[in-house]
């Protein structure tokens, strides 16, 4: 009897030994349960903003994006149709992007190679149809530029133009230039560039209202845009035969430029190279010559290489 009672408890002490074995087994697995669970949530996410982040452009490498080129109607206070010719970049989030005002008498399919090899790499660049960019800026130039502008809420722009397109830039740099990251000017004619400061809280349906700031004598205040005391980062890209600026408007150009600028002169470049020959009334593009596409590459070379500098330093 004593021994079927031993064999009896020595049963019940081994399956008890089992029981808080398989316990604890139980519990390390799901233990380990949980950690997988979280680890595969922890990757699952890890992955999601990977997947989100691959909606921005990575600008400090070489990149070649399908684009989309758009035109953007609005219309000027005179009744005027106008448009902002915007490319930029597909089915990414562009951080950054050029403004880019046209020289005397061009259209924007003049420079329709800067738009399109900048939108590659994944800037927005918008750029006004506003043929006397400068002389017509208040009337027409500013108007499509503030509307192509509010497309792009989250994007911060760089300002830039070619000849009289450069005196519309500085003006527009001068007047916003907290919000400018960086000025672009191609071969630039800014002789011109003095203006009336006018009222911030001018009323303009009033018509005794007087816009102009004036000084103790009742004088029209003149202002001189100029970045000479800026260290706003500036690119100056000039040819070296410009048949179209005389030496003094180009010296006078130089002098508004701040002591970092970065300066080139273009070799075997030319003014009017600064834009593409429009297609024959046929409708066939024009061939250029290797002096013509020497300066086009130069100039798209020298502005992406400014752009990436001054991103990379922000």
């Amino acid at each position: 009897m004593e021994i079927s009672v031993k064999y009896v408890i020595i049963i019940k002490t081994t399956d008890i030994r089992r029981d808080t074995y398989m316990k604890k087994t139980l519990g390390k697995c799901f233990t380990i349960l949980i950690v997988l669970i979280v680890l595969t949530t922890s990757v699952f996410v890890l992955a999601s903003c990977d997947k989100k982040d691959d909606l921005s452009v990575n600008y400090m490498v070489s990149n070649d994006y399908e684009i989309t080129v758009t035109d953007y109607q609005t219309q000027s206070e005179q009744g005027n149709r106008c448009f902002a010719r915007v490319y930029q970049p597909k089915d990414v989030a562009p951080k950054y992007g050029l403004l880019f005002f046209l020289g005397t008498f061009m259209r924007v399919e003049n420079y329709e190679y800067l738009g399109e090899a900048l939108a590659k790499q994944g800037y927005v660049v918008i750029i006004p149809n506003s043929f006397l960019s400068y002389w017509q800026y208040d009337d027409i130039t500013l108007p499509i530029t503030q509307k192509a502008l509010e497309l792009f809420p989250d994007v911060k722009f760089f300002v830039g133009g070619h000849s009289q397109g450069g005196g519309a830039a500085l003006r527009y740099i001068c007047e916003d230039m907290d919000h400018v990251l960086g000025a672009v000017f191609y071969a630039p004619l800014l002789l011109y560039n003095t203006r009336e400061l006018l009222k911030d809280d001018y009323d303009e349906y009033d018509p005794d209202a007087d816009k102009y700031v004036r000084d103790e004598n009742g004088e029209k205040i003149t202002v001189f845009d100029t970045l000479a005391d800026s260290t706003l980062p500036t690119l100056l890209l000039e040819p070296d035969t410009d048949r179209v600026l005389t030496d003094e408007i180009k010296q006078d150009a130089r002098e508004r430029m701040p002591e970092n600028v970065i300066h080139y002169v273009l070799e075997n470049a030319t003014h009017e190279g600064f834009s593409l020959p429009l297609p024959t009334q046929e409708g066939q593009d024009v061939e250029l010559t290797e002096e013509q596409k020497t300066q086009i590459a130069n100039i798209i070379n020298h502005t992406l290489d400014f752009l990436q500098m001054t991103v990379a330093n922000l």
